[in-house]
């Protein structure tokens, strides 16, 4: 009997850490203390689908003005938006996150290296390929994992079964106690 109850444990154990490396297919990328060298500041919050080398796939990132720049928003949805992956050779993550017209959008790229802080460098470019006012900045970072539903179904079930194991137990301990 006392097998079996290891057995259970076992398995809800087994099941907590398939699930543990099931959720870091996602991750959540949050940017904080944000400055510019001109004073302006940058913070938000963007996803993307593993630890390297995919574009963002949501994103709210907003910079406010200092003297060189006025700042803008960068957010997932909106019209004119998109960001990139732009890391170079996969060694230092960075991504770029474009907001306006093609001909001239504002560009704002976030370079991630370790220990924070990561480097941000935001310009406004007039034309295509022309490069208008640019500022440079450091930000503090933390990225965290974020659970699938999958990850979730399979802990639930896994402490489901440890509980029923240890239910049909009792039962049984009193039966046999009654007899």
């Amino acid at each position: 009997m006392l097998r079996k109850l290891f057995a259970a444990g076992a398995a809800a154990l087994l099941t907590i850490a398939v699930a543990g490396a099931a959720q870091a297919a996602k991750q959540h990328m949050t940017i904080s203390n944000g400055v510019f060298t001109d004073g302006g500041t940058v913070s938000g919050w963007f996803n993307f689908n593993d630890a390297c080398c995919t574009a963002p796939t949501a994103w709210d990132i907003v910079t406010t003005g200092g003297s060189t720049l006025a700042g803008d928003e960068y957010k997932s949805g909106g019209a004119n938006q998109s960001a990139i992956n732009a890391s170079l050779l996969g060694v230092f993550p960075a991504f770029d996150f474009l907001h306006g017209p093609a001909s001239g959008p504002d560009d704002l790229e976030l370079t991630f290296v370790t220990p924070a802080p990561g480097d941000a460098f935001e310009t406004q470019e007039p034309c295509a390929g022309c490069l208008g006012p640019v500022r440079l900045g450091s930000f503090d970072y933390q990225m965290t994992a974020v659970p699938e539903p999958g990850a979730w179904t399979l802990t639930i079930l896994g402490l489901g079964l440890a509980g029923a194991a240890l239910r049909r137990r009792r039962t049984l301990l009193r039966l046999c106690a009654q007899a």
